[in-house]
């Protein structure tokens, strides 16, 4: 006659099986956190965006040292000269590769402040860029600190 070892309990492959279970959630917990955080820092930003009101496509991207700057790629309106520049001597700039965002100072870890540039008013703002999810940018501009506008800008795919 054979012998068979006695089958282990449930509670020993249970046991036995705990500490893969536990490091198998951690390492889905802390992978899925650290892609959050990714999607939610300063990093987060660059890019490129549609503006939420023209359709204009923008790339973010660093510049300088530390730095965030911004340039238009395309535009859907019939803007195509900076026209309405409130120096007369740009209004022949072309809409394509301005630069919107020059500089902008890294404030925390998904915001950044510094000036804006409205091509429909020609005017700079104070403001800042805030990553607010994975594929949402948080534009806002200030005249003074009481008249802010704010716009959500979509990432492109």
């Amino acid at each position: 006659m054979i012998a068979f070892p006695a089958r282990a309990s449930r509670t020993k492959c249970r046991s036995a099986m705990l500490p893969l279970f536990v490091a198998f959630w951690l390492w889905l917990a802390i992978g899925h956190g650290t892609w959050l955080a990714a999607a939610h820092s300063a990093e987060g930003a660059f890019g490129i965006w549609r503006h939420p009101d023209n359709g204009s496509r923008v790339r973010v991207y660093p510049c300088g040292h530390g730095l965030l700057c911004a340039k238009i790629l395309s535009v859907t309106d019939a803007q195509r000269i900076d026209d309405k520049n409130l120096d007369p001597e740009l209004r022949e700039r072309r809409i394509v590769g301005l630069v919107i965002v020059d500089g902008a100072e890294r404030m925390g870890d998904a915001t950044w402040s510094g000036r804006l540039y409205n091509r429909t008013d020609g005017r700079h703002y104070d403001g800042h860029l805030r990553v607010v999810g994975p594929d949402r940018l948080e534009l806002t501009g200030c005249a003074i600190v009481v008249l802010c506008r704010s716009a959500i800008w979509h990432r492109e795919r």
